[in-house]
C-alpha cells in the first residue's frame, strides 16, 4: 500500500505537494484510494469499489497516525537532569550515589 501511495500521481493528492510549481493531477483523496484499493485487491475492488476505497483509506490513516506517534516520541528532549523539581533540597532515594 504504501509503495502506491509513493507513486507521484497519488502523493500529489494525498500527501500535497512539496511546492506549488508541481501540478496537482485534480484527482480527490477518494478517488485516489479507491484506484490504490484497485491495484492492490484487485478481485474485492470489483465487488464493492467504494468499501475497498474506505478501507485503504483508514489503513493508510492508521500508519500514519503512528508514524506521527513515533516521530513524536523520537522528538522529545530528554527534560533536564532532574526535571521540574530543581527547588527542591531534600535528598530523595534515587539520589545517593555510592
Amino acid at each position: 500500500m504504501l509503495a502506491e501511495v509513493e507513486k507521484k500521481q497519488y502523493r500529489l493528492v494525498i500527501l500535497g505537494r512539496k511546492d506549488s510549481s508541481e501540478n496537482s493531477s485534480g484527482m480527490s483523496k477518494t478517488a485516489a484510494f479507491k484506484a490504490i484499493g484497485k491495484t492492490i485487491l484487485p478481485d474485492e475492488a470489483a465487488i464493492d469499489e467504494d468499501a475497498v476505497g474506505k478501507r485503504v483509506k483508514l489503513q493508510y490513516e492508521h500508519v500514519y497516525g503512528l508514524y506521527k506517534k513515533h516521530t513524536k516520541r523520537l522528538r522529545q528532549t530528554g527534560g533536564g537532569l532532574r526535571g521540574n523539581d530543581d527547588d527542591d533540597d531534600s535528598a530523595g532515594a534515587g539520589d545517593h550515589v555510592p
